[in-house]
């Protein structure tokens, strides 16, 4: 039904989550049967209605994460319960195996790889990336994440767009922090420039441009051009406004809503 949706508004890609605890539960040789065929199902509608889905792989099976034993308890119970799937792995390794048996069951069938979703972010009681246990930064996680994986999934899928980042705002320190921990194997990096109920030419202070959209990703392009990165594209792969009523500072009009997301391609083609 959702597919037929986004086909009938005239949609041609969709991002979708992916999650590899649920993709490889029993352990790193073991696929989840009743999870690859719904994913399976998945990709094969979208393909049929001319929608090639963009994959974001994240959350860690438990047998992998770096989670402490205290969350995992020799993963027992309900673990996810625990949030052992927000822990980077132990071993970035096992990460890679599953980014490219992804990459390569569904080469030439998505738009790209995303790894992982927002490991910037903390705020309201989630973290998408907790590394405490293992006694380093998540930037520095993350980037031992995407360099094993990005070998590992162009070895299988040379065809398939192996995207770094997905980051919460445009934050360009993030950014820099990954590139001082090495990261530099990627084809598109991503970024989810909120502005928080602000309209995409909304310039704040320089302390929170990443909170802004033109002039946030402005400084994100410059930041990818001082690192030498600048020949790889910036991917947008979510953004939007909220046309909510109860009061919240994130809320807009529906009218606002329309115009601002129209001026946000505009900007973004610019």
């Amino acid at each position: 039904r959702q597919v037929g949706l986004l086909a009938s508004l005239g949609a041609n890609t969709a991002r979708v989550d992916v999650a590899w605890a649920s993709l490889q539960e029993s352990g790193p040789t073991s696929w989840t049967s009743w999870y690859v065929q719904r994913l399976d199902t998945f990709v094969a509608k979208a393909n049929a209605k001319g929608i090639t889905p963009l994959i974001t792989l994240d959350e860690t099976p438990c047998w992998a994460s770096s989670a402490p034993e205290t969350l995992k308890q020799g993963c027992t119970g309900r673990y996810w319960d625990r949030r052992t799937q927000d822990w980077a792995p132990t071993d970035a390794g096992d990460f890679a195996r599953a980014a490219a048996w992804v990459a390569k069951r569904y080469a030439g069938k998505i738009a790209a790889l995303e790894l992982w979703n927002e490991p910037n972010y903390d705020d309201y009681g989630t973290v998408n990336l907790r590394t405490e246990s293992v006694g380093t930064t998540k930037a520095v996680a993350y980037a031992r994440m995407v360099e094993a994986a990005y070998p590992a999934v162009k070895a299988v899928a040379p065809s398939v767009p192996v995207l770094a980042g997905a980051l919460s705002y445009a934050d360009t320190g993030f950014y820099n922090a990954l590139v001082a921990a090495g990261l530099k194997s990627y084809d598109g990096f991503s970024v989810h420039p909120y502005t928080d109920g602000r309209s995409p030419d909304a310039v704040g202070s320089a302390e929170w441009r990443k909170v802004d959209f033109s002039a946030g990703m402005v400084a994100f392009r410059a930041a990818m051009v001082a690192k030498g990165q600048g020949a790889k594209p910036l991917w947008i792969t979510e953004a939007g406004w909220t046309n909510c009523t109860a009061g919240s500072m994130m809320c807009v009009s529906e009218t606002e809503q329309a115009a601002w997301t129209a001026r946000s391609v505009t900007i973004a083609r610019s």
